[in-house]
């Protein structure tokens, strides 16, 4: 794999939020390729935001409309 796949945007995300939540959020709707949290540098805390990539297109737009 060359690292392509479909970026969805999580918002709205607690502050204990762990990369590990969604992975198990998302991965029901197909095939996960990576996830990020975007944590606040001093308290390491999730900012409410993060990133999901998934490989298939189609599973994309299940997971997004779910």
């Amino acid at each position: 794999m060359n690292g392509a796949g479909w970026c969805i945007f999580v918002y709205n995300l607690a502050p204990e939020t762990e990369e590990n939540v969604l992975w198990q959020l998302f991965g029901p709707f197909g095939a996960v390729q990576s996830v990020k949290v975007i944590r606040d540098l001093q308290t390491n805390k999730c900012k409410g935001f993060g990133f999901v990539t998934m490989t298939n297109y189609d599973e994309a737009v299940v997971a997004i409309q779910s």
